[in-house]
C-alpha cells in the first residue's frame, strides 16, 4: 500500500500543466492495467493558480492507453486556477475502475476551467465505471465539478441529445445488466451536481453483445446496441476489445422489449433496418429527471438520421410500440417514438443526398408522450427526404385519451428542397 502526500506550488503562469501528485504522465504503448489498488491520498496540495489550459490531479495529468484501478480514499487540495481538472486525473484514454472502497470524501478542488469532474475532467475517450458507495463522493467541496467526469460527450444530435462519447456507468449490483435501481444515493449526488456535457449509465459495466448477432431478445441486447453505437468511435481499441467486441447494425427483435427503467437512449444511425417481426417495444422510467448527465434518456429509439456525404435508408417495421416516451427540452425540443430528432438529408454543390425513412405496420399500442404535448413517432422531417408510412394503427387507449399533439412534429421546413411524405394506407389514431 501506498500513500500520496505530494506537495507542489506553480509560481506564475502556465498552461497546460503535466503535473500531479503520483505522475505527470503515463504513456503506455500497448494497453496496460494499472492496478492502484491499496493507494491512498492524503493531505496533497498542488496549486497552480495562475494556471491556463489544464492540470494534472491527484493520480496525474495524463493517462494513455492504461487500465487504471483504484479503491482507495483520496484526500487533499487541488487548485488550478482557469486550467480544466479532474480531482485524479485530467485525461485519460483507456479505463478507470473506482472500485468498493474508492472515497473522495476531503478532496478540496478549485477552478474554473471549462472541463471540471471529481474523478476525471476529459473522460471523451474513457470508460469509467464506479462501484464504491455514493457515501465516497457526498463531502467533497468542488464547486461547479461533476460528480464523476468533466465531459466525455464526443457529439450530440440536431436535438442536442448526445450522440458519441465515452461511457460512464455507475454500478449498484443490480441484478439486470442496465437497469436502475430502485432506490440509490447516486440520485441525489448527481442531481445536486448537474452537468450537460457528460453522459451517465447504471450498471453497463458487464453488458455482453447478443448471444445471436442482430437478434435482440432481452433489453440488454437493445442497450448493447445503443451503447456500441454511442462510444465505439471515441473510445480506444483495448477498451473496445473487451468492453464491446461486437458491432451491431441491423436488429431483429424475437421476442417483445420492455425498457422500463432501463438506461437506454436514442441512437443516432446512418442506415438500418429494425424488425421487431410483431413484437412490443415499451418505454418508460421514474428513477431520474431526463435531464443534464441523463438528457435524452428513453426518448425514442433512434435519434437523428443525416444523409450529410451519401444516401442513407432507415426502415423501421412491424413494431408496437407502448408506454411513456420522454420528451426533450420540456417538449420545447419536440418527442419522437421512433425517431427523437430530425431525418435530413443535403445538397452539396450539385451532389444531393437523400435520406429515405420507411415505415411500417407500425402499431400504437398505448404509447404516449410524456406531456402529451409533442409528437408522438417522428419529431423532424428536414429537406431532401423521402419518407414511406405504410400502416398506422392503434390499440390500447382509451376514448378521448390525449397521448401527443400530433405523429410528426415538423416536416419539410427547409422550404425550397425535396421533401416528400407517402402515406401508403390510411393512418388511424
Amino acid at each position: 500500500n501506498n500513500t500520496i502526500g505530494t506537495k507542489i506550488i506553480k509560481v506564475g503562469s502556465a498552461s497546460d500543466l503535466r503535473m500531479g501528485g503520483l505522475v505527470g504522465e503515463l504513456i503506455c504503448t500497448n494497453y496496460t492495467f494499472v492496478d492502484l489498488s491499496g493507494t491512498t491520498a492524503n493531505g496533497v496540495s498542488l496549486t497552480a493558480e495562475s494556471a491556463t489550459g489544464s492540470m494534472g490531479g491527484i493520480l496525474g495529468h495524463t493517462f494513455k492507453n492504461c487500465h487504471v484501478k483504484v479503491n482507495g480514499s483520496f484526500s487533499g487540495t487541488v487548485k488550478s486556477g482557469a486550467a480544466s481538472l479532474g480531482g485524479l486525473i485530467y485525461n485519460l484514454e483507456g479505463r478507470l475502475d473506482a472500485d468498493s472502497g474508492t472515497s473522495v470524501d476531503g478532496l478540496n478542488l478549485t477552478s474554473s476551467g471549462s472541463m471540471r469532474g471529481i474523478l476525471l475532467a476529459d473522460g471523451k475517450k474513457a470508460l469509467v465505471t464506479v462501484s464504491a458507495d455514493p457515501g465516497g463522493f457526498d463531502a467533497v467541496t468542488a464547486d461547479g465539478f461533476d460528480l464523476l467526469v468533466g465531459e466525455n460527450v464526443t457529439s450530440y444530435t440536431t436535438v442536442d441529445v448526445p450522440a458519441t462519447g465515452g461511457i460512464v456507468t455507475i454500478e449498484t449490483q443490480e441484478t439486470d445488466v442496465g437497469k436502475f435501481p430502485e432506490a440509490s444515493g447516486w440520485y441525489g449526488l448527481i442531481n445536486s451536481r448537474q452537468n450537460t456535457k457528460t453522459r451517465y449509465y447504471f450498471n453497463v459495466a458487464t453488458i455482453t453483445p447478443p448471444a445471436t448477432a442482430g437478434m435482440i431478445a432481452s433489453p440488454t441486447d437493445l442497450l448493447y446496441w445503443n451503447i456500441y453505437d454511442f462510444s465505439n468511435t471515441a473510445l480506444i481499441a483495448g477498451v473496445k476489445n473487451e468492453y464491446i467486441p461486437s458491432q451491431i447494425n441491423d436488429i431483429t427483435a424475437t421476442a417483445d422489449v420492455d425498457m422500463t427503467n432501463y438506461c437506454f437512449y436514442p441512437t443516432a444511425k446512418e442506415s438500418v433496418t429494425v424488425d421487431f417481426k410483431g413484437h412490443t417495444l415499451t418505454f418508460g422510467q421514474d428513477k431520474v429527471t431526463a435531464q443534464n448527465q441523463f438528457y435524452g434518456l428513453q426518448a425514442g429509439l433512434l435519434s437523428d438520421i443525416i444523409a450529410s456525404d451519401s444516401n442513407r435508408t432507415v426502415t423501421v417495421q412491424d413494431v408496437k410500440l407502448n408506454g411513456t416516451v420522454a420528451y426533450l427540452n420540456g417538449g420545447a425540443s419536440g418527442s419522437g417514438a421512433l425517431i427523437c430528432g430530425t431525418v435530413h438529408g443535403s445538397q452539396v454543390d450539385t451532389n444531393v443526398y437523400t435520406a429515405t425513412l420507411n415505415l411500417s405496420n407500425v402499431v400504437l399500442n398505448g404509447v404516449a408522450v410524456e406531456g402529451n404535448a409533442s409528437s408522438l413517432l417522428l419529431n423532424r422531417i428536414g429537406s431532401h427526404v423521402q419518407s414511406t408510412i405504410d400502416g398506422v394503427s392503434q390499440s390500447g387507449y382509451a376514448a378521448g385519451t390525449k397521448v401527443a399533439s400530433s405523429l410528426i412534429g415538423k416536416g419539410g421546413y427547409n422550404e425550397g428542397t425535396e421533401t416528400a411524405v407517402v402515406l401508403s394506407q390510411d393512418i388511424y389514431v
